[in-house]
């Protein structure tokens, strides 16, 4: 069996003729296993439709949460962040950061609302390959940026917060 965590698709396209080999690899060894097991219905179309993987081979098992630890990790402190949340609306994203999450859609969203909507916030939890390229469509979208990266202080003066990833 293989266990599939991610879309394979989106991961690879910009890696040129890597991701053709890659994808043909897939293709072939994926539909010779016994079954090929993904962490989401979203991976599972992935595999079918952008890597030809067979539909019967394909099942769905997603991911564990402990809703009591989720719960208990709730009432914990958030830090840096605790003033921003208590004195702002805030709209929170989490996860990698990466094709299929849709951040880019989410920061243009975001900025027409923020428009409308004075003093609301974005904070957008996770670390990925696409880190440089959200920095950069902030920018140019004419947001004020905060990234861990840099080591600033939280403060409200930014619309948007990107924390890298946060395990609370």
């Amino acid at each position: 069996y293989v266990s599939v965590r991610g879309h394979k698709s989106s991961f690879y396209k910009k890696a040129g003729k890597k991701w053709l080999i890659e994808k043909l690899a897939i293709r072939l060894l994926y539909n010779r296993s016994n079954g090929v097991i993904a962490a989401s219905q979203g991976i599972a179309e992935d595999l079918v439709t952008q890597l030809g993987v067979a539909k019967e081979k394909v099942s769905t098992i997603p991911n564990y949460y402990d809703f009591e630890d989720i719960c208990a990790k709730s009432k914990e402190s958030t830090g840096s962040y605790e003033t921003l949340l208590h004195d702002h609306q805030v709209i929170i994203a989490n996860g990698r950061l990466s094709v299929p999450k849709g951040y880019h859609h989410l920061l243009k969203i975001f900025n027409e609302l923020r428009k409308r909507k004075a003093g609301l916030k974005l904070i957008i939890m996770g670390d990925g390959e696409l880190y440089e390229d959200l920095v950069e469509m902030v920018k140019e979208l004419g947001m004020n940026l905060h990234t861990w990266k840099e080591g600033r202080a939280v403060t409200a003066s930014f619309d948007v917060y990107l924390t890298g990833f946060v395990n609370n």
